[in-house]
């Protein structure tokens, strides 16, 4: 039976969660944001960050962008299909 070393454990977990992290979707939200930000009238684009940060990034923010994508395809395929 192979062993587990705790400190490689950790590093691997550790990565796991940075990784996730970055690609959560108030990361991919925000650099979205970020680039749209100058094309938009300033009133537009500080209300709209403010809209995702109050109503948006607190309930999904963490996520993977990668869960969410998925759950907004299989909606559509419903919607499809």
């Amino acid at each position: 039976m192979d062993s587990i070393d705790p400190s490689e454990n950790r590093k691997a977990m550790k990565a796991a969660r940075v990784e996730r992290g970055a690609n959560s979707f108030e990361v991919v939200a925000r650099e979205w944001l970020a680039k749209h930000f100058n094309s938009w009238v300033e009133n537009h684009a500080n209300r709209t960050i403010l809209r995702f940060e109050r109503d948006i990034f607190p309930w999904v923010g963490v996520r993977p962008i990668s869960e969410l994508l998925e759950v907004v395809r299989r909606r559509s395929m419903k919607l499809i299909g």
